[in-house]
């Protein structure tokens, strides 16, 4: 994207500095063409024709460079994929109202040889008007960023996937990085918090604490990317939650961390809520029985005192 920026600067102050006739511009862009390393076309939006395009399409496409210049002057209209065909015919509308030194970008796809589809990614200026102004001619240097769009989308399917699994989580499960701020909260974690997870991710970790853990937590984060010592991360621990309400909520807490090109923390959360009201319910009934005046005995089905 480097050289495609630097080679449309370079006609622009081509442009800017010269008086040349339209041959002499032309002469001039066919000599730079000729040793640029990314795509350059110069396409007429009168027609949507392409008036010129250097040799780099040709290897870039896997396609044998033509003897006759008018079968390769419409390389791009023969190729595109239908879908983009409307980032070429839009390209005189968008530039209706744009000076010289205006640079629009696009995206669009061609056909490789072998059948693939390949996505350039294009810079354009205007190359010559007409007598009231209006862009007929357009020049374009474009990039193949094929494997980088790939790797992108790779990235967010897995992106999309590990979303899903923390969605179908039953446990709360939440990221921080090493300044407490929220980075990720799935959907068991808004059950357990009220909080949806819009509301949370950018903040501090420390709203779903209640006071006094606020400070402790601060000075926890601030020894640990002083010294690296560890407290409680691989170590479960109860810790006590806020809710959104203002509830608390029991929650048996364990941290792990990762480092992916930065410290991230992340917390898998339990409601212990029901487990903590059957312990009461259970100490209640232990109490019941251990007070009753009356004698009572607990037996199963098969006469076994319990």
């Amino acid at each position: 994207m480097k050289d495609n920026r630097n080679i449309v600067q370079a006609f622009l102050n081509m442009q800017s500095s010269t008086t040349a006739s339209y041959l002499d511009l032309t002469s001039l862009l066919i000599q730079l063409a000729a040793t640029a390393p990314t795509v350059m076309y110069l396409l007429d939006v009168r027609d949507y024709q392409c008036v010129f395009i250097n040799k780099r399409i040709y290897d870039m496409l896997g396609h044998s460079l033509p003897n006759d210049t008018e079968v390769h002057t419409d390389l791009l209209i023969r190729l595109i994929h239908p879908d983009d065909v409307s980032s070429l015919y839009d390209l005189d509308k968008r530039f209706e109202n744009a000076s010289n030194e205006d640079i629009i970008t696009s995206e669009f796809r061609l056909r490789h040889l072998n059948g693939q589809w390949r996505w350039f990614s294009s810079r354009s200026v205007v190359f010559q008007r007409n007598e009231e102004g209006k862009p007929y001619q357009i020049l374009s240097t474009a990039e193949d960023f094929t494997d980088r769009r790939q790797a992108e989308i790779e990235l967010r399917d897995k992106a999309s996937q590990l979303q899903t699994i923390l969605d179908t989580a039953v446990d709360a499960i939440l990221t921080i990085n090493d300044q407490g701020i929220v980075e990720s909260f799935n959907i068991a974690a808004e059950k357990i918090f009220g909080y949806q997870a819009i509301e949370v991710i950018g903040q501090n970790v420390k709203m779903l604490m209640p006071y006094p853990y606020h400070s402790e937590h601060d000075i926890y984060l601030q020894n640990y990317r002083q010294t690296g010592v560890k407290q409680i991360i691989g170590i479960g621990r109860e810790v006590t939650g806020k809710r959104k309400d203002g509830s608390l909520v029991p929650l048996d807490l364990a941290v792990s961390e990762a480092w992916v090109g930065r410290r991230v923390f992340t917390g898998i959360l339990r409601d212990l809520t029901a487990q903590r009201a059957a312990e009461a319910a259970m100490q209640q009934q232990a109490y019941l029985l251990e007070h009753a005046q009356n004698a009572i005995i607990v037996r199963d089905i098969d006469g076994t005192i319990r």
